[in-house]
């Protein structure tokens, strides 16, 4: 090798090795300012202000409240399974001279009723509940109703059983509020209207 050449390739091995060093300094130094890459030829410009500092976390959907019962649908609570058939307002229950006038009107439930428990079970209390919260028990004049769940019906364990009772309430929008057992703290609302 002549001189020429030794002198070319030392002065290429230092150059390149100047090089070397700035990119690595450039790479691992950390930098505040802004990283930019230009947009040309459909390239993206990126900057630190659109890279999160923390990763994103997708808000989950909120969950829908679920929905109250209605006439018809079927009511599983406890040991007790339940359907309202229907809800109809009446100015006087019973006939003849057991005729009954409310205090106020008589809704009458037509409620279908099964016990799911082991052993017989009196039917829970059932109860109205109006749009303020307040809660209404059935009517004692209920028993004049024909096939009447009257104010202890006793039911064997898988039996079903259908009957009404009377409400005497003003005339409004009301809830059935069925419960799951006496000692069960359960219960659910069916929406009446």
């Amino acid at each position: 090798m002549t001189n020429s050449t030794k002198a070319w390739t030392a002065s290429w091995a230092v150059t390149g090795s100047a090089i070397a060093v700035i990119v690595v300094a450039v790479l691992v130094t950390p930098t505040k300012t802004p990283i930019s890459s230009q947009s040309t030829g459909g390239q993206i410009k990126i900057t630190q202000k659109n890279i999160p500092s923390e990763p994103e976390t997708k808000a989950e959907p909120e969950p829908k409240a679920p929905t109250k019962p209605k006439i018809g649908d079927g009511v599983f609570i406890g040991y007790w399974a339940y359907s309202c058939e229907g809800a109809r307002w009446k100015k006087s229950i019973g006939s003849g001279y057991t005729i009954k006038y409310p205090d106020a009107e008589f809704l009458i439930i037509d409620l279908v009723i099964r016990n799911d428990d082991k052993t017989a079970s009196t039917l829970p209390p059932v109860k109205l509940v109006d749009s303020q919260g307040r809660e209404y028990d059935a009517s004692s004049d209920s028993i004049y109703l024909d096939n009447s769940f009257g104010i202890w019906k006793k039911v064997n364990p898988g039996v079903t059983s259908r009957g009404y009772i009377a409400f005497d309430v003003p005339h409004g929008t009301y809830a059935l509020k069925l419960s799951g057992g006496f000692t069960s703290g359960k219960s659910e609302l069916v929406d009446l209207r």
